[in-house]
């Protein structure tokens, strides 16, 4: 089974995605913090991360930056509420894979390109 991290401060969005992901054959754990996140990530990487890239203790960024360190092959998806380039650019350079913004967009194939693609960002 495949597993995930989804790290998110907002329950709702942590939950949303979570049954989102359990539903598609997931075994989904979910972080409020970067902290959190990085204490969970301490023990064992998921198959992937959808990670928050606005956290309120720790930097989705700096989380980014850490797990990378220990998991380089991890595949990491962020989560942003703001469409920021700037910001998307420093993540992929730090090795995120993609970002899908918020409001969630639910389209199957959106979600099949971030996480199971081995190609380029695709842009939202």
């Amino acid at each position: 089974m495949r597993t995930m991290l989804i790290v998110d401060d907002e329950e709702k969005v942590r939950q949303v995605l979570a049954r989102f992901f359990t539903l598609r054959g997931f075994s989904v754990t979910t972080a409020d913090s970067g902290t959190e996140a990085l204490k969970q990530l301490s023990v064992g990487a998921p198959d992937y991360l959808l990670l928050d890239i606005h956290l309120p203790d720790v930097s989705g960024l700096e989380v980014l930056r850490q797990v990378k360190q220990c998991y380089p092959d991890l595949r990491v998806i962020m989560v942003t509420g703001h469409d920021d380039t700037a910001l998307m650019d420093q993540a992929f350079e730090l090795g995120a894979a993609d970002y899908v913004t918020k409001p969630l967009n639910f389209d199957e194939q959106r979600w099949a390109r971030a996480f199971f693609a081995d190609t380029a960002p695709a842009q939202e």
